[in-house]
């Protein structure tokens, strides 16, 4: 059985464990693309695709790492107009709302992969299925919405 704590820590910091290794890699392939592109005027036409994707993936995992430290903006100015009672109410109804939204949109976007995943279709430089970026949506609002729920749950909202 595996150590209960190893896997704990590995969920908890699930986002940094990805994100730290794409933005290393997306970082050395952009210069890359730059060395090739304007200084050895030899573009190398799948690098830019491999980014693209490499973006939108790190996109939607750092949109659940700023869930988890509590680092999207919200509406602490609208709230703080309320009386001091209401507060915590109002701050369990916006995740309580980010998890709908989460839910609806994993709900939308997996019949868009699914769709791509029928078509086929390739990306032109690669030649990988193009629903591998698309993919990103449903798993990111998955992550999301887990996040979400652990604020709620845990009760960590901002003061």
């Amino acid at each position: 059985m595996p150590n209960q704590k190893g896997v704990t820590h590995y969920l908890n910091d699930l986002e940094e464990i990805l994100l730290i290794p794409l933005m290393v890699v997306m970082t050395v392939l952009a210069f890359v693309q730059v060395v090739t592109r304007f200084l050895l005027h030899l573009p190398v036409p799948w690098l830019e695709e491999l980014l693209r994707f490499l973006f939108i993936w790190s996109s939607v995992v750092g949109a659940s790492a700023g869930i988890k430290r509590h680092a999207h903006p919200n509406l602490d100015f609208v709230i703080s107009m309320f009386p001091r009672p209401v507060h915590r109410f109002l701050q369990m109804f916006g995740v309580g709302c980010v998890i709908l939204f989460s839910g609806l949109m994993i709900w939308a976007s997996i019949g868009l992969v699914l769709i791509q995943a029928g078509s086929g279709q390739l990306s032109a430089a690669m030649r990988i299925p193009m629903y591998f970026g698309t993919l990103a949506i449903p798993v990111g609002f998955m992550l999301l919405g887990v996040r979400s729920a652990q604020v709620l749950i845990t009760k960590k909202f901002s003061q």
